[in-house]
């Protein structure tokens, strides 16, 4: 999984579902990245964004807002989804340009993000996309699937 010629940022996003179900168009309420520096310094970037109302009627994202310990009445005061989309668009170009590297996403479950980030506002490219961090760490300790916060204390992280 480790590439010295990349630059690896870590991606997460809370969302208004809990997957990609079919029938049901979900969308991202909250984006984080992080990323060592060329000095090896942790750094992090992240924001909270509305995407719209139609996202939560119905009461339809309590569960996932309830999962992710956020209040709908913060996504509702954040900032527009596309605004955040080039934010992050910015952020990663930034430090990409900082680390002269490329640079390689990765997220806990790839799966689940990367479908959501490349939607529309996001629309990240999938050339960009890393290793799944779950199915590595599974991989490396002969399992088929490893939850998050077992992989972060089997990793010693």
């Amino acid at each position: 999984m480790k590439n010295d010629s990349k630059i690896i940022v870590v991606i997460d996003t809370e969302t208004t579902g809990l997957g990609h179900c079919q029938g049901r168009d979900d969308a991202v309420i909250q984006v984080g990245i992080a990323w060592r520096d060329n000095f090896k310094n942790i750094n992090t970037w992240g924001s909270m964004c509305f995407p719209g109302k139609k996202y939560f009627s119905n009461s339809r994202a309590d569960t996932a807002l309830a999962i992710n310990k956020l209040n709908i009445s913060d996504v509702f005061v954040a900032k527009k989804d596309s605004i955040v989309a080039k934010e992050l668009q910015k952020k990663l170009q930034e430090i990409e340009s900082a680390n002269k590297k490329e640079l390689e996403l990765t997220a806990y479950n790839v799966g689940f993000d990367k479908p959501f980030l490349a939607k529309k506002p996001w629309e990240i490219s999938a050339n960009i996309w890393g290793d799944c961090v779950m199915l590595s760490t599974a991989e490396h300790f002969g399992r088929s699937r490893i939850k998050l916060e077992h992989a972060v204390t089997m990793l010693g992280l």
